[in-house]
């Protein structure tokens, strides 16, 4: 779970600095505070969401399944990342919208932050099938080379 949010925080890091490089011409703001759903929220106590500060480079896992996002924000409007990716080939891209919403309105919120169905259920199923077939493909591979070591 730990190394997934340092993932997914990563990601996030890159995505705001390029939006940042971009709202720079346009003289656009870009929300400090940015808002996603962990991917376990088991392994966190029961929380449901985090939060980013881009300002200042920390995370605030927020209390409970319906959190009061205002409390964590820093003001203004947060970012919500809407993740939009939906394939696995080999041409893996994200596609993530990013919405700027008022942090006291939670139902936005919420809304917001839920992954579509094919990307939340699709794409992992997908990933996780890529990712048995490697491992098969590695074993018979393995087994081929060095039968007397892998027991074959």
């Amino acid at each position: 779970a730990v190394y997934a949010l340092g993932v997914r925080l990563a990601l996030l890091r890159g995505a705001i600095d390029v939006v940042e490089e971009d709202a720079g011409q346009d003289a656009c703001e870009v929300p400090k505070s940015w808002v996603f759903k962990l991917d376990s929220p088991g392994c966190w106590g029961g929380a449901t969401y985090a939060m980013f500060h881009s300002d200042r480079c920390e995370v605030d896992i927020l209390e409970g399944d319906h959190p009061d996002f205002a409390r964590y924000a820093d003001g203004g409007r947060v970012a919500v990342v809407v993740d939009r990716s939906a394939t696995a080939s080999q041409d893996r891209r994200l596609h993530w919208m990013i919405w700027g919403v008022d942090p006291a309105d939670c139902e936005d919120l919420y809304l917001a932050v839920q992954p579509t169905p094919e990307a939340a259920g699709g794409v992992q199923r997908k990933l996780n099938q890529e990712l048995e077939g490697v491992l098969k493909n590695l074993r018979k591979t393995r087994t081929q080379a060095f039968p007397n070591m892998c027991g074959a």
